[in-house]
């Protein structure tokens, strides 16, 4: 889903190559009519172009061994409902992958103190990360959670981490800063 020309899908389907599985169905689901003429060249199963509340409706229930969404849930609509229809397209014993924005970064904080040339304009729900952990471990097994870090040279690091008060805990510090740090996060769920 909102997979942009495909990348992400290539690269599972690569993964796959690697491990000896050659013969792969790559389907899709965009938003943004611009990217389905460059889905439909890679992918050999539907791919269909609709607003993010009909992707239920786009594919079988349990038809899929690996489900992913390239946009963060926190910038749909109703990001509980996404989940639930990733969960629902993928068999069990499948792989669901996801990415949560982090609302909680150095950006956010940056952006209210009036630091409006670093901030990321697209909308997203303030989700914690714990949040999305427990809403996928009803759904299935979260087997990893990869925090992927913004591109920050040491003096920027360190301009971030002179933000947290020095009367935190060394542990609580590294914590904060690991958070603000961090850009958005993916989830790799098995579904039960």
């Amino acid at each position: 889903m909102d997979v942009r020309c495909g990348t992400p899908i290539l690269d599972i389907k690569n993964w796959l190559r690697k491990v000896g599985i050659f013969q792969t169905e790559l389907s899709a689901f965009t938003q943004d009519p611009k990217y389905w003429v460059d889905l439909k060249t890679i992918c050999t199963g539907p791919v269909l172009c609709d607003r993010e509340e009909f992707l239920a409706d786009a594919f079988l229930p349990g038809y899929f061994d690996y489900v992913i969404a390239d946009r963060p849930l926190n910038r749909y609509h109703e990001p509980q409902k996404i989940l639930d229809d990733l969960f629902m397209l993928c068999k069990s014993g499948g792989i669901v992958a996801c990415k949560l924005k982090n609302t909680f970064s150095f950006q956010e904080y940056a952006h209210l103190l009036g630091q409006w040339d670093i901030y990321d304009r697209e909308y997203a729900y303030p989700i914690p990360v714990e949040t999305i952990n427990r809403a996928l471990s009803i759904l299935g097994t979260v087997r990893a959670v990869i925090a992927v870090p913004f591109d920050l040279n040491e003096d920027s690091r360190q301009v971030v981490n002179s933000l947290i008060p020095e009367e935190f805990p060394e542990n609580r510090r590294s914590e904060l800063l690991h958070r603000m740090l961090c850009r958005e996060y993916l989830f790799i769920t098995e579904k039960r």
